[in-house]
């Protein structure tokens, strides 16, 4: 039978002749040891002190809890009260004998008004308090000399009343000290429960590889596992309840909840940082550099072997100009399962549109695969293509490995720039496409598969058949369905919406992100864009690390377009480029396009002086006044 915890039942000896007989009688109690202190010991400090802490609540009537919450202020104490019904019964017994009816207690635990309603109205009630023995004896003399025949209370009242030619009643039953009982154990039994699963909780974090210490507010240690004292070469008695700086002394402890940092300890190389939980205590953890580096090589390559996903959905591909494409996509994605041949320029996006079609597909909870044809030499193309037996060439697995066909079983195989495939892969990838079977380098067992081809592109397939770098038969089996993709100098119109999505989620003010996009579009008005949709993005990150780097954000806005064309005429100085050399449009149109969000954040950023705000907007302070009267 499993022991809950320890109740101490401090009363005098009814009540814990009362409180045994229940806590005997019923079966459910049997889990919890009840110890007694009883009579004259039920006073005595120093006799509860020798066992208090095995003692995981206390049960008592009023006046016994106000001494051991005193006494105990840490131990939880339940308080066992007399039911309403009880003291109504001993009030009506004790009439019977005298129609004044005497209640002495240690607390007020009922309204007298309430009490007159309900009794006969020749039944007279005086209530008495007392702390202590001689209080009440007082009580009792002064009661008996009134001509005073019945008392109604609790243990004491009954065990003195007699001494005194008074008659006691008392107002305590089974039933009032089941009641409290229950709470008691209940109580008992939540602290055990928690004590449990801490211990689990502990014995978890014990088998743990990283250390963990937990630090109190005034830096003191309040647990560390069994992982953190080996590293620290410690022992529990020695750490617990030490300040942190005499384990690690010459540490600044802000630069761990900050960063974290590499320290040397006992001839180790230990990762060490900090985290605040609460307002009280901070975590510290422990690791061995050379267990993060194995753990992560092991990740790294687990990683490698599994499927990749499609990152990309159509929401993604940003520009106005696309959405006719985006719709044929779409149809290609939903209404087929054909294979498919992007087409269209370096830089463009077709990684994108392959990974959007996949995810909106039949084929979107499976894997997405994609591989760089060109990235390659072709025996190792070949290799990641089908998979290999284990010693199939020299450096080859033991056990081999699964191709990238294989890994997209049920899913979408990207391959992009096919036109770089060698002519020997492409034989062996058409055999795989019309038999959906695959065959391992250096194997003999032919292994099913269903997947679905996107292709991409940048070269014009139809020549390459021509020149024989090509094989006709593959790309009929490829292009299925072909969707082309315009590049970006056919569609100008996109490249605002284009910097407006590549500036979105920087963190630099609405302001700059406005004359970025004006400048850009401005020096770059008659640019074709050979570097498509990437050059674009490149050209935008690079200005934003021009701002913060240089610390020109902030800079008026008149200075900061002048400064940013500068900038860029300087980045492409080996093309010809068109751009307004007295700047008169572009600070007019971002005059323009200043908004209120704009005028608020920057009276918010200069708390309020109207003269800096407009010096900050690029703008006069009688234009911001009419800003502000609009």
């Amino acid at each position: 039978m499993v022991i809950c915890g320890n109740i101490g039942v401090v009363a005098r000896d009814r009540m814990v002749n009362l409180v045994r007989k229940v806590a005997t009688e019923i079966p459910r109690f049997n889990n919890f040891k009840f110890t007694y202190f009883e009579g004259k010991f039920a006073h005595s400090f120093e006799v509860i002190n020798k066992v208090v802490d095995d003692i995981d609540l206390f049960l008592c009537g009023h006046g016994h809890s106000r001494l051991i919450e005193e006494w105990f202020p840490n131990k939880p104490v339940v308080v066992i009260d007399p039911l309403p019904f009880d003291i109504l019964s001993a009030i009506l017994e004790a009439a019977k004998i005298d129609h004044i009816v005497n209640i002495i207690n240690t607390y007020e635990f009922i309204e007298l008004e309430d009490v007159k309603e309900i009794l006969r109205s020749d039944i007279n009630i005086s209530q008495y308090r007392f702390k202590d023995d001689s209080e009440l004896k007082e009580l009792l003399e002064f009661i008996r000399r009134k001509g005073g025949k019945a008392v109604v209370g609790g243990t004491s009242v009954n065990e003195l009343a007699p001494a005194y030619g008074l008659k006691p009643f008392y107002y305590y039953s089974e039933k009032a000290v089941k009641d409290a009982i229950v709470d008691a154990t209940n109580l008992v039994l939540l602290k055990f429960e928690q004590k449990l699963r801490q211990e689990n909780i502990n014995k978890l974090i014990d088998l743990s590889n990283v250390g963990l210490m937990v630090v109190d507010e005034n830096q003191k240690v309040q647990y560390i596992n069994n992982s953190a004292l080996k590293m620290l070469n410690r022992t529990s008695a020695n750490t617990v309840g030490i300040d942190i700086k005499r384990i690690l002394p010459d540490i600044e402890l802000s630069e761990l909840e900050e960063h974290g940092k590499i320290l040397d300890i006992n001839n180790k190389q230990l990762l060490c940082d900090a985290n605040i939980f609460d307002p009280e205590n901070s975590v510290y953890r422990f690791q061995e550099v050379n267990q993060v580096e194995s753990a992560s090589y092991k990740i790294r390559r687990q990683m490698l072997t599994k499927p990749a996903t499609a990152k990309y959905h159509f929401y993604d591909i940003v520009g106005s100009k696309l959405e006719p494409t985006k719709e044929i996509a779409r149809s290609y994605a939903i209404s087929s399962d054909a294979n498919i041949l992007i087409v269209g320029p370096t830089g463009i996006g077709k990684e994108l549109f392959a990974s959007s079609i996949h995810n909106c597909s039949k084929r979107a909870n499976e894997p997405f695969v994609p591989i760089n044809c060109a990235a390659l030499p072709e025996n190792l193309l070949e290799s990641e293509l089908f998979g290999y037996e284990g010693g199939a060439f020299t450096g080859a697995k033991k056990h081999g490995k699964k191709g990238l066909i294989e890994l997209a079983h049920k899913g979408t195989l990207f391959l992009d720039e096919i036109g770089e495939m060698p002519v020997s892969v492409q034989a062996k990838l058409l055999r795989v496409l019309q038999e959906k079977e695959v065959l391992h380098v250096g194997g003999e067992e032919l292994i099913p598969v269903d997947i679905r081809v996107i292709a991409a592109t940048n070269r014009d397939l139809e020549e390459c058949i021509k020149n024989k770098t090509f094989r006709p038969d593959l790309y009929y089996r490829l292009s299925t369905l072909i969707l082309e993709i315009p590049p970006l100098s056919a569609r100008p119109e996109d490249v605002p919406e284009l910097i407006d999505y590549y500036t979105k989620s920087e963190p630099i003010s609405e302001i700059s992100k406005q004359i970025i996009k004006d400048v850009l579009c401005q020096v770059y008005r008659n640019y074709n864009w050979p570097g498509n949709v990437r050059e674009l993005q490149n050209i935008v990150e690079r200005v934003i690390t021009y701002l913060r780097y240089t610390s020109k954000e902030n800079m008026p806005a008149k200075d900061l377009v002048k400064d940013l064309t500068v900038f860029l005429k300087g980045a492409k100085n080996n093309i010809e480029i068109s751009y307004d050399t007295d700047f008169t449009t572009l600070e007019r149109t971002t005059s323009n396009k200043i908004s209120k969000d704009m005028i608020k954040k920057a009276l918010n950023s200069v708390g309020g002086n109207k003269t800096k705000a407009a010096k900050l907007l690029g703008i006069s302070r009688s234009t911001l006044w009419r800003y502000l009267k609009n």
